[in-house]
């Protein structure tokens, strides 16, 4: 079972950098957000089920798709949007942080509905 379990995380891993080498960057933006709700589900989930060390992995795999999606932002030329995208980010690092430390689901509904909401800004642009 290992190895078919294997193979199809190497097969869907491929089909992900496939997907990621054609995308535009606001395509690979929703790609991010993508996993980080993905990760923020399992989170949910490992929380909810008192999986402690499962719930920091997918915090932690959320914070670090929060910080990759801080550090692309342009400050110098992207002007008041980007200066507002860096203080959302900032925000919802703060808010991973709360919601791991206090084991709360409903910090990370919160989380949830602000990266659905940058999602569907994004999805707009393109």
């Amino acid at each position: 079972m290992l190895m078919n379990e294997n193979g199809f995380n190497s097969y869907q891993n491929n089909q992900l950098e496939a997907k990621a080498a054609s995308a535009s960057p606001t395509e690979l933006i929703v790609m991010l957000i993508d996993g980080f709700n993905d990760n923020l589900i399992k989170a949910k989930g490992h929380m909810a089920n008192k999986r402690i060390y499962e719930k920091g992995e997918a915090i932690n795999r959320c914070m670090n798709i929060v910080i990759g999606l801080d550090s692309a932002i342009d400050l110098q030329n992207g002007g008041e949007a980007a200066q507002n995208l860096a203080q959302l980010y900032t925000y919802i690092q703060s808010k991973l942080l709360e919601a791991s430390s206090q084991n709360s689901i409903e910090v990370l509904d919160e989380i949830e509905l602000l990266m659905n909401n940058l999602k569907e800004g994004w999805q707009g642009i393109s």
